[in-house]
Protein backbone atom coordinates (compact mmCIF):
# COMPACT_ATOMS: atom_id res chain seq x y z
CA UNK A 1 0.00 0.00 0.00
CA UNK A 2 2.63 2.56 0.98
CA UNK A 3 3.62 2.79 -3.03
CA UNK A 4 0.73 3.79 -4.08
CA UNK A 5 0.74 7.17 -2.71
CA UNK A 6 3.82 7.50 -4.72
CA UNK A 7 2.44 7.11 -7.90
CA UNK A 8 -0.36 9.23 -7.18
CA UNK A 9 2.24 12.12 -5.85
CA UNK A 10 4.27 11.57 -9.46
CA UNK A 11 1.11 11.64 -11.60
CA UNK A 12 0.52 15.21 -10.27
CA UNK A 13 3.97 16.16 -10.05
CA UNK A 14 3.67 16.14 -14.00
CA UNK A 15 0.70 17.61 -14.84
CA UNK A 16 -0.20 21.66 -15.78
CA UNK A 17 -2.84 22.84 -13.57
CA UNK A 18 -4.31 26.50 -13.74
CA UNK A 19 -5.04 28.84 -10.40
CA UNK A 20 -8.20 26.62 -9.57
CA UNK A 21 -6.62 22.74 -9.79
CA UNK A 22 -8.18 22.86 -12.74
CA UNK A 23 -5.48 20.56 -15.55
CA UNK A 24 -4.48 22.76 -18.05
CA UNK A 25 -2.78 22.32 -21.50
CA UNK A 26 0.93 23.61 -22.32
CA UNK A 27 1.14 26.88 -24.19
CA UNK A 28 0.74 26.34 -28.01
CA UNK A 29 2.32 28.20 -30.89
CA UNK A 30 2.32 27.25 -34.95
CA UNK A 31 5.82 27.96 -37.19
CA UNK A 32 4.75 30.95 -39.33
CA UNK A 33 1.46 31.99 -37.70
CA UNK A 34 -0.41 32.47 -34.64
CA UNK A 35 -3.60 31.27 -32.68
CA UNK A 36 -6.71 31.64 -30.95
CA UNK A 37 -8.06 29.81 -28.01
CA UNK A 38 -11.88 29.42 -27.33
CA UNK A 39 -11.39 29.18 -23.55
CA UNK A 40 -7.39 29.48 -22.94
CA UNK A 41 -5.58 26.47 -21.93
CA UNK A 42 -8.37 24.68 -19.77
CA UNK A 43 -10.05 21.54 -20.76
CA UNK A 44 -12.53 22.16 -23.78
CA UNK A 45 -11.01 24.79 -25.31
CA UNK A 46 -10.61 24.56 -28.97
CA UNK A 47 -7.16 26.13 -30.38
CA UNK A 48 -7.20 27.45 -33.66
CA UNK A 49 -4.27 27.84 -35.73
CA UNK A 50 -3.97 31.12 -37.81
CA UNK A 51 -1.99 31.47 -41.14
CA UNK A 52 -1.14 34.44 -43.44
CA UNK A 53 -3.31 33.98 -46.65
CA UNK A 54 -1.23 31.80 -49.69
CA UNK A 55 -0.94 29.08 -46.46
CA UNK A 56 -3.02 26.83 -44.45
CA UNK A 57 -2.18 25.81 -41.12
CA UNK A 58 -0.56 21.91 -41.08
CA UNK A 59 -1.22 18.94 -40.39
CA UNK A 60 -4.57 20.41 -38.67
CA UNK A 61 -6.17 23.38 -38.45
CA UNK A 62 -7.22 23.02 -34.85
CA UNK A 63 -6.27 21.07 -31.54
CA UNK A 64 -8.93 20.67 -28.52
CA UNK A 65 -7.80 20.81 -24.84
CA UNK A 66 -8.48 17.25 -22.91
CA UNK A 67 -9.47 16.61 -19.64
CA UNK A 68 -5.79 15.17 -18.71
CA UNK A 69 -4.61 18.71 -19.66
CA UNK A 70 -3.11 17.42 -23.03
CA UNK A 71 -3.87 18.84 -26.75
CA UNK A 72 -5.64 16.40 -29.03
CA UNK A 73 -2.28 15.09 -31.26
CA UNK A 74 -0.89 16.03 -34.48
CA UNK A 75 -0.31 12.94 -37.40
CA UNK A 76 1.46 13.16 -40.31
CA UNK A 77 -0.48 11.49 -42.92
CA UNK A 78 2.44 8.75 -43.15
CA UNK A 79 5.16 9.40 -40.41
CA UNK A 80 4.43 9.42 -36.51
CA UNK A 81 3.15 12.36 -34.04
CA UNK A 82 4.25 16.23 -34.84
CA UNK A 83 5.15 18.12 -31.51
CA UNK A 84 4.70 21.91 -33.43
CA UNK A 85 2.57 22.59 -36.44
CA UNK A 86 3.46 25.04 -39.33
CA UNK A 87 1.83 27.27 -41.83
CA UNK A 88 2.89 25.41 -45.06
CA UNK A 89 2.32 26.82 -48.86
CA UNK A 90 -0.96 26.16 -50.57
CA UNK A 91 0.06 24.34 -53.97
CA UNK A 92 -1.55 23.14 -57.29
CA UNK A 93 -0.77 19.37 -58.39
CA UNK A 94 1.37 19.82 -61.66
CA UNK A 95 0.93 18.00 -64.46
CA UNK A 96 2.32 14.56 -65.52
CA UNK A 97 1.37 13.57 -68.90
CA UNK A 98 -1.03 15.43 -72.03
CA UNK A 99 -0.86 13.05 -75.09
CA UNK A 100 -1.04 14.14 -78.30
CA UNK A 101 0.23 17.69 -77.09
CA UNK A 102 2.38 19.77 -75.11
CA UNK A 103 2.21 21.99 -71.93
CA UNK A 104 4.55 24.38 -69.82
CA UNK A 105 5.78 24.94 -67.35
CA UNK A 106 6.52 21.68 -66.21
CA UNK A 107 6.60 21.37 -62.01
CA UNK A 108 5.66 18.76 -59.48
CA UNK A 109 3.62 21.35 -57.75
CA UNK A 110 2.84 24.80 -58.46
CA UNK A 111 2.54 27.85 -55.94
CA UNK A 112 -0.55 29.81 -56.46
CA UNK A 113 -1.15 32.39 -59.05
CA UNK A 114 0.73 29.83 -61.40
CA UNK A 115 -0.39 29.40 -65.27
CA UNK A 116 -0.27 26.09 -67.30
CA UNK A 117 -1.12 26.70 -71.03
CA UNK A 118 -1.87 23.31 -73.10
CA UNK A 119 -1.50 23.08 -76.89
CA UNK A 120 -2.66 20.34 -79.28
CA UNK A 121 -0.26 19.02 -81.95
CA UNK A 122 -1.17 19.27 -85.81
CA UNK A 123 -4.46 17.04 -85.99
CA UNK A 124 -6.00 17.52 -82.97
CA UNK A 125 -8.15 19.72 -81.48
CA UNK A 126 -8.03 20.74 -77.93
CA UNK A 127 -11.18 20.32 -75.64
CA UNK A 128 -11.40 22.08 -72.42
CA UNK A 129 -9.09 25.04 -70.81
CA UNK A 130 -5.85 25.54 -72.74
CA UNK A 131 -5.08 27.97 -70.06
CA UNK A 132 -5.53 26.70 -66.45
CA UNK A 133 -5.16 29.20 -63.19
CA UNK A 134 -3.68 27.89 -59.54
CA UNK A 135 -6.26 29.19 -57.57
CA UNK A 136 -5.67 30.39 -53.45
CA UNK A 137 -7.45 26.96 -52.25
CA UNK A 138 -5.09 24.89 -54.09
CA UNK A 139 -7.01 23.71 -57.45
CA UNK A 140 -6.97 24.64 -60.81
CA UNK A 141 -9.52 26.61 -62.34
CA UNK A 142 -11.68 25.56 -65.80
CA UNK A 143 -11.77 21.67 -66.46
CA UNK A 144 -8.44 19.49 -67.71
CA UNK A 145 -7.85 19.58 -71.24
CA UNK A 146 -7.25 16.70 -74.09
CA UNK A 147 -6.53 16.43 -77.73
CA UNK A 148 -8.86 14.69 -79.90
CA UNK A 149 -8.38 13.77 -83.60
CA UNK A 150 -12.84 12.74 -83.39
CA UNK A 151 -11.69 9.24 -84.57
CA UNK A 152 -12.92 7.31 -80.97
CA UNK A 153 -16.09 5.65 -80.13
CA UNK A 154 -16.04 7.96 -77.28
CA UNK A 155 -13.91 11.57 -76.84
CA UNK A 156 -10.64 11.16 -75.60
CA UNK A 157 -10.02 10.88 -71.65
CA UNK A 158 -8.76 13.56 -70.07
CA UNK A 159 -5.60 13.15 -67.42
CA UNK A 160 -5.69 15.37 -64.79
CA UNK A 161 -3.30 17.34 -62.98
CA UNK A 162 -1.20 14.89 -60.39
CA UNK A 163 -2.59 12.00 -62.05
CA UNK A 164 -0.92 8.70 -64.11
CA UNK A 165 -3.13 6.94 -66.67
CA UNK A 166 -2.85 3.70 -67.45
CA UNK A 167 -4.07 1.98 -70.35
CA UNK A 168 -5.23 3.71 -73.76
CA UNK A 169 -7.75 4.17 -76.54
CA UNK A 170 -11.59 5.38 -76.57
CA UNK A 171 -12.94 2.52 -78.48
CA UNK A 172 -16.29 0.82 -77.19
CA UNK A 173 -15.18 -1.38 -73.82
CA UNK A 174 -11.99 0.34 -73.24
CA UNK A 175 -10.87 1.02 -69.87
CA UNK A 176 -8.61 3.79 -68.39
CA UNK A 177 -7.28 3.40 -64.43
CA UNK A 178 -6.20 6.67 -62.81
CA UNK A 179 -3.34 6.74 -60.00
CA UNK A 180 -2.48 9.69 -58.35
CA UNK A 181 1.22 10.52 -57.56
CA UNK A 182 2.57 10.44 -53.36
CA UNK A 183 0.83 12.73 -50.99
CA UNK A 184 -1.88 13.27 -53.26
CA UNK A 185 -5.46 11.78 -52.68
CA UNK A 186 -8.15 10.91 -55.58
CA UNK A 187 -11.27 12.13 -56.06
CA UNK A 188 -13.85 10.62 -58.13
CA UNK A 189 -13.50 7.24 -60.16
CA UNK A 190 -10.33 5.47 -60.43
CA UNK A 191 -11.24 3.75 -63.11
CA UNK A 192 -13.29 4.26 -66.17
CA UNK A 193 -15.00 2.61 -69.29
CA UNK A 194 -16.16 3.78 -73.01
CA UNK A 195 -19.46 2.56 -73.52
CA UNK A 196 -22.12 2.30 -75.82
CA UNK A 197 -23.12 5.68 -75.87
CA UNK A 198 -20.37 7.06 -76.29
CA UNK A 199 -19.72 8.26 -72.48
CA UNK A 200 -17.43 7.40 -70.35
CA UNK A 201 -18.63 5.44 -67.22
CA UNK A 202 -18.77 6.95 -63.71
CA UNK A 203 -16.87 10.39 -63.11
CA UNK A 204 -14.31 12.69 -63.99
CA UNK A 205 -11.66 11.92 -61.18
CA UNK A 206 -9.28 14.31 -60.30
CA UNK A 207 -5.81 14.17 -57.47
CA UNK A 208 -5.95 16.68 -54.48
CA UNK A 209 -2.72 17.75 -52.31
CA UNK A 210 -3.40 15.96 -48.62
CA UNK A 211 -1.95 18.78 -46.90
CA UNK A 212 -3.95 21.30 -48.44
CA UNK A 213 -7.70 22.54 -46.83
CA UNK A 214 -9.91 22.99 -49.87
CA UNK A 215 -12.77 25.02 -50.33
CA UNK A 216 -15.42 22.56 -49.51
CA UNK A 217 -18.45 23.94 -51.31
CA UNK A 218 -16.99 23.16 -54.37
CA UNK A 219 -15.85 19.96 -53.38
CA UNK A 220 -19.58 18.48 -51.94
CA UNK A 221 -20.63 20.03 -55.63
CA UNK A 222 -18.27 18.25 -57.56
CA UNK A 223 -19.65 14.68 -55.76
CA UNK A 224 -22.90 15.33 -55.23
CA UNK A 225 -23.88 16.77 -58.44
CA UNK A 226 -22.71 13.55 -60.25
CA UNK A 227 -24.15 11.30 -58.42
CA UNK A 228 -27.84 12.44 -58.29
CA UNK A 229 -27.56 14.10 -62.30
CA UNK A 230 -24.76 11.75 -64.16
CA UNK A 231 -24.13 12.88 -67.76
CA UNK A 232 -23.46 9.65 -68.26
CA UNK A 233 -26.68 7.25 -68.36
CA UNK A 234 -25.47 4.78 -65.91
CA UNK A 235 -28.42 2.74 -65.01
CA UNK A 236 -27.14 1.81 -61.89
CA UNK A 237 -26.82 5.56 -61.17
CA UNK A 238 -30.12 6.72 -62.36
CA UNK A 239 -33.14 8.02 -60.66
CA UNK A 240 -36.18 7.66 -62.92
CA UNK A 241 -38.62 9.94 -61.50
CA UNK A 242 -42.72 9.95 -62.86
CA UNK A 243 -45.02 12.71 -62.54
CA UNK A 244 -46.12 13.92 -58.99
CA UNK A 245 -43.33 11.15 -57.66
CA UNK A 246 -41.17 12.92 -54.88
CA UNK A 247 -37.59 12.24 -53.84
CA UNK A 248 -36.35 12.76 -50.27
CA UNK A 249 -32.66 13.27 -50.11
CA UNK A 250 -31.26 13.90 -46.32
CA UNK A 251 -28.00 16.00 -45.09
CA UNK A 252 -26.32 14.53 -41.92
CA UNK A 253 -24.32 17.21 -40.56
CA UNK A 254 -22.00 16.55 -37.39
CA UNK A 255 -22.38 18.80 -34.19
CA UNK A 256 -20.63 17.08 -32.02
CA UNK A 257 -17.97 18.77 -30.15
CA UNK A 258 -14.93 17.87 -31.78
CA UNK A 259 -16.48 20.28 -35.34
CA UNK A 260 -15.09 23.61 -34.48
CA UNK A 261 -17.57 26.88 -35.33
CA UNK A 262 -15.91 27.47 -38.27
CA UNK A 263 -15.80 23.77 -39.64
CA UNK A 264 -19.39 23.67 -39.00
CA UNK A 265 -20.49 26.72 -40.26
CA UNK A 266 -18.58 25.44 -43.71
CA UNK A 267 -20.55 22.53 -43.73
CA UNK A 268 -23.42 23.81 -42.85
CA UNK A 269 -23.60 26.88 -45.89
CA UNK A 270 -22.35 23.95 -48.73
CA UNK A 271 -25.41 22.21 -47.48
CA UNK A 272 -27.66 25.79 -48.29
CA UNK A 273 -25.68 25.76 -51.64
CA UNK A 274 -26.17 22.50 -52.76
CA UNK A 275 -30.01 22.83 -52.29
CA UNK A 276 -30.31 26.18 -53.83
CA UNK A 277 -28.24 24.55 -56.98
CA UNK A 278 -30.55 21.60 -57.09
CA UNK A 279 -33.37 23.80 -57.16
CA UNK A 280 -31.91 25.83 -60.01
CA UNK A 281 -31.06 22.69 -61.79
CA UNK A 282 -34.00 21.19 -61.82
CA UNK A 283 -35.96 24.40 -62.13
CA UNK A 284 -38.75 23.40 -59.73
CA UNK A 285 -40.09 24.31 -56.20
CA UNK A 286 -38.55 22.10 -53.79
CA UNK A 287 -40.00 22.60 -49.63
CA UNK A 288 -36.98 21.40 -47.68
CA UNK A 289 -36.76 22.08 -43.77
CA UNK A 290 -34.15 21.28 -40.97
CA UNK A 291 -34.84 18.43 -38.60
CA UNK A 292 -33.29 17.35 -35.99
CA UNK A 293 -32.63 13.53 -35.10
CA UNK A 294 -32.23 11.62 -31.75
CA UNK A 295 -28.50 10.62 -30.97
CA UNK A 296 -27.56 7.47 -31.77
CA UNK A 297 -25.42 6.87 -28.97
CA UNK A 298 -26.45 9.05 -25.56
CA UNK A 299 -23.34 9.25 -23.81
CA UNK A 300 -23.23 11.71 -20.76
CA UNK A 301 -21.08 15.02 -21.00
CA UNK A 302 -21.14 18.16 -19.67
CA UNK A 303 -19.21 19.80 -22.65
CA UNK A 304 -20.64 22.49 -25.23
CA UNK A 305 -21.66 21.31 -28.38
CA UNK A 306 -20.92 23.82 -30.29
CA UNK A 307 -22.35 22.59 -34.08
CA UNK A 308 -25.31 21.13 -31.57
CA UNK A 309 -25.64 25.31 -30.67
CA UNK A 310 -25.29 27.34 -33.89
CA UNK A 311 -27.80 24.56 -35.33
CA UNK A 312 -29.95 25.73 -33.10
CA UNK A 313 -29.76 29.77 -33.78
CA UNK A 314 -30.66 28.98 -37.56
Amino acid sequence: HGLIPFFCLAAIATQSLGHDGTPSCPRASIQGGDISLSNGYYPGSILTFVCPAGTYPYPTPSRVCQPDGKWTPMHHPITKALKKGTCDHIRCPGQISFENGFFIPRRTFHPIGDILSFQCSDGYQLLGSSQRYCQPNGQWNGTSPVCDDGVGHCLTLAVPPGAIATGKGNRLGDQISFKCQTNLELIGSSQRVCMLDGEWSDTQPSCRDQRNVYELTPLLWEITVPFFFPSAPSLGRRLILTKDSFLYVYFLLDASHSVTEPNFSIFKDAVSQIIIRVINYIGLLIDWSICRLPPLVNIPSTRDQTGKKILQET
